[in-house]
Formats: C-alpha cells, structure tokens, sequence
C-alpha cells in the first residue's frame, strides 16, 4: 500500500533543494493558484528547479496541451498515488497545494509547505457542514503542519481558522496576501492576445460558470442536463449577434450538451486557463461559485443565476446571505 511505501521513503531519502512539488485538486486539475504559480516558474530565477506537477494519469494529455499553448516545457508530470509521487513528497523541498495532500504524507522539518486553498467560501466549510463534521479531519491536519497558509481576505482567513479549528493550535504563517489566479485578470496583453487569437475583437464575451450540483448517478445527471439545454437554448434565441455566451460545465454534466445545435454558444475553449480566458471575458454570469469574488476584481459586471436556489441552499448553509450580496440575481 502507497503508505507503507511512502514511509520507507520518508525515513531512506533525503530532501532535495531544488525540487518543488505542484498539486491541484487531488490531480484533478491545473488551475487558478497553481497554474499561475508554475507560470512564474518560467522565470531565470527558477530555471535551476526541477518542477513536478502531480495529475491523474487520464489528465496527462489535456494539460500537457495547454501547457505547449503556453509555451511552458519544464514541467514533468507525476502520477497522483505512483511510486514516483511517494518519492516526490519525501523529497521535495517546497509543496504546494490548493487542496489537500494525502492522510500518508508527514511533512519534514525541511521541507517547506504552502496551501492556497481555492478560492472564497460561500458555502459551509470544516466542522460547519451539515452531517460531514468527521471528515474535515485530513485538511485540518494539511492545514495545521503547513508552514503558510495564503488567504486573499481577512473574510476568508477568519473563516477557515475559525471552522477548521485552528485558532490558537496554528503555528505557521499567515499570509494575508493577494491571490496568484487573480493576476491572470491584471494581464491586459493576454486579454488582447486571446480575443485576437478567438476572433472576439467586435464581440461582447459572456461566460458561464455555474457550480457542480454533485449529482453523481446518472438520472440526476440526465435531468440536470435537460435543464441547462433547455435554459441555454431559450438565451440562445436572444443573444444578438455581437454577443457570445462561452458555457463551462463540470466534467460530468458537460458530456451531455450538444454545442453544434447553437448560434451564439459555444464550449469554454480547453487550451486556455480558467482564469486566462475569463480576463478576456466582458461579463459572468454563475450562481454559488466562488469565482464571483475573483471576478470582482475585475471590475466587470456579474449575474447569479439561481434558478435551484431554495434546493441547492436548502441545508447547506452559506456565509453571506445571496441577498446581502449587491449583485443581480435572475430565476
């Protein structure tokens, strides 16, 4: 089993200066924080690193694509749970996750770890989830031995020290900083770039974002899929023809929409970054997502749109009222 392993490897090798460790969502994905982290390892100053990214080995073929489009060739990828990636947490001098590492890795006294989580809370987090208070467990102890914790607001910092139980236990640093994903939306030069590069100069970009409603079998999935088309469907009849609505959708929803059946919608484009893209947007529309506080930055009009608001909330509890927010919300 990869602990038994790991633990060998953690007491034989010894740690290296030069190797830093880049994860995302469990593998899952290459994003916001992260990404934008491994984009200023490009720099001189970094060229002597050796830079490991951890993703599921599915994942290997869509992000070395977007890493080539953006001309960034010093990454190697590891394999999420591989031999390999038990040898790179023993070894490597800084980690670095937006999530969390596995229950396995201990962190040596010499290695330096700094989590960004991924993102602002809206909804519950830690010992606050109604019924899954046992298993804040892993990244209360993640966040505990990290040796930075990185929060883009005092809001978001009181939050999680607060619900992840970490006020006075926390012994590391706070960093009451900016956010790496957000310098992606201060990057005038790409917002030109892309909208050249898409044919989007004369366009007003709209995006859509809505948050994954976690329905895993296949049933819930259909219908949540008969929804959306049939909303996207209505707002493709009135989109005019300067105006085009780019659709993000989770993984599993996403496989079920037909974009060929629209006029002036189209698929969120793969080869560019989340946030990338979105700095060459002119407006989001989304409904619980964190993303709204990132966008804001931009300065840039955002919709809620919450059409399952009453049984998506219903339980879940939420730290800022949707209606204290000052944001147009639709049905």
């Amino acid at each position: 089993p990869p602990d038994v392993k790991y633990t060998q490897y953690y007491e034989k090798l010894a740690v290296n200066d030069k190797i830093i460790l880049f994860e995302s969502k469990h593998g899952d994905d290459l994003a916001g924080n992260i990404f934008n982290m491994i984009y200023e390892t490009r720099r001189d100053k970094y060229k002597d690193f050796h830079v490991l990214l951890v993703l599921k080995k599915e994942l290997f073929e869509t992000y070395d694509r977007l890493l080539k489009n953006y001309n960034i060739h010093h990454v190697t990828f590891v394999e999420l749970h591989s031999d390999e990636y038990l040898r790179a947490l023993a070894v490597a001098k800084y980690l670095v996750t937006d999530t969390s590492f596995p229950p396995y890795f201990i962190k040596k006294p010499e290695q330096v770890y700094l989590n960004t989580w991924h993102g602002t809370p809206l909804k519950a987090m830690g010992r606050i989830v109604p019924d899954r208070e046992y298993a804040l467990g892993n990244v209360q102890r993640n966040f505990n031995i990290a040796d930075y914790l990185l929060y883009q607001n005092e809001f978001s910092r009181d939050i999680f020290l607060t619900d992840y139980m970490l006020n006075k236990i926390y012994e590391g640093k706070i960093l009451l900083s900016g956010y790496p994903r957000n310098s992606s939306f201060y990057r005038t030069d790409r917002r030109d770039k892309i909208r050249s590069e898409c044919g989007l100069e004369h366009m007003q970009v709209i995006v859509y974002m809505p948050t994954w409603r976690g329905l895993l079998h296949r049933k819930e999935s259909k219908a949540q899929v008969n929804r959306i088309f049939g909303y996207l469907a209505h707002l493709d009849h009135k989109l005019k023809k300067n105006q085009v609505l780019f659709v993000k959708l989770h993984p599993f929803v996403k496989k079920g929409i037909d974009y060929s059946q629209f006029l002036h919608i189209k698929e969120f484009p793969a080869d560019y970054e989340t946030y990338d893209f979105l700095n060459a947007s002119d407006m989001l529309i989304t409904d619980y997502s964190s993303i709204m506080f990132d966008y804001a930055v931009s300065k840039k009009k955002i919709i809620l749109f919450t059409y399952d608001r009453e049984e998506y909330l219903g339980d879940r509890g939420i730290y800022i009222g949707l209606d204290e927010m000052d944001l147009p919300k639709v049905e």
